[in-house]
């Protein structure tokens, strides 16, 4: 790792001598990767924007404190607390421009018809990277769903899924339930389903701004990171046997999906600031007060 630093911090240098840019925006900000760079780039004059990546979790780390950047742009109120407690005070909040494509305007049936997706209800399986967690998930959910006929599932494998395509479509007939593997747009795909199921990932907060009920589906026991955890934005299912209850509380009590939607939207807020299609005009907005050559 000490031969990666130097190695990248010696070509950021000379394409900082060769480029002479007027500007430097980065995505990352705590790195040995990133710091010399940007440490470099202030002796020369050059100013450094660092633009969030991801979403922060409780394993960040705690030496978010460069001095070396010139403006933090962040998500939301809740990231830019996490920066304020570290002593930065140069902080912009301007929503996650990601999340700007969920403003498009989209029709479920011509989504459908685009996938050959029937009209059965659709539940969304967004898997993780280890088989460890994916396999539990999927199986219990073609398992609890084979005695409910009205749904299908939809896996959007993570790309770095272990379990082959071919092993979910196998596994997925013995039990007789619909499945299909989609490699599209995941933001149409939360755009037509009626529950998203997920673990430990940011996919579950990108739901939450469809205003789609989020089912955590925990069954290893291990700690989720991400700030759903305890907020009452989605519904925490710990245990297999109480899959197919979950399903049925969010699709017919009122009052479960009235509670989702409340804690869901404040933590939205907290999280992204808004989601109204111009979190990139803002970064843009920034990136313009500076001089370009």
């Amino acid at each position: 790792f000490i031969e990666e630093i130097i190695y990248v911090n010696e070509v950021g240098k000379s394409m900082i001598d060769k480029a002479k840019p007027s500007l430097i925006f980065g995505l990352d900000e705590s790195s040995g990767l990133a710091k010399p760079i940007y440490k470099y780039a202030q002796k020369k004059g050059v100013p450094v924007i660092y633009l969030q990546h991801g979403v922060l979790s409780d394993r960040e780390p705690t030496c978010f404190r460069n001095s070396y950047i010139n403006e933090f742009l962040v998500y939301g109120p809740k990231s830019k607390k996490f920066f304020v407690d570290r002593s930065i005070e140069n902080i912009t909040v301007t929503g996650w421009p990601k999340l700007d494509e969920a403003v498009k305007v989209r029709n479920e049936n011509e989504i459908r018809k685009k996938l050959n997706i029937s009209n059965k209800k659709i539940i969304l399986f967004t898997s993780a990277v280890a088989r460890q967690i994916n396999f539990p998930i999927f199986s219990a959910l073609i398992e609890s769903l084979s005695a409910l006929n009205e749904f299908q599932i939809i896996v959007k494998r993570h790309p770095g899924d272990e379990i082959l395509e071919e092993e979910y479509y196998n596994y997925a007939k013995q039990f007789n339930v619909e499945v299909k593997i989609l490699n599209f747009d995941l933001y149409d795909l939360f755009f037509i389903s009626d529950i998203i199921v997920s673990y430990n990932s940011s996919t579950a907060l990108e739901a939450l701004v469809f205003n789609k009920p989020v089912i955590s589906l925990n069954l290893t026991g291990a700690k989720e990171d991400f700030p759903y955890v305890g907020s009452g934005a989605c519904y925490g299912v710990f245990k297999r046997e109480d899959l197919i209850t979950a399903i049925k509380e969010i699709l017919n009590n009122e009052k479960v999906r009235k509670s989702l939607q409340l804690a869901s939207k404040k933590l939205i807020e907290d999280l992204f600031y808004k989601i109204d299609g111009k979190s990139t005009e803002r970064v843009i907005d920034v990136i313009e007060k500076y001089k370009f050559k």
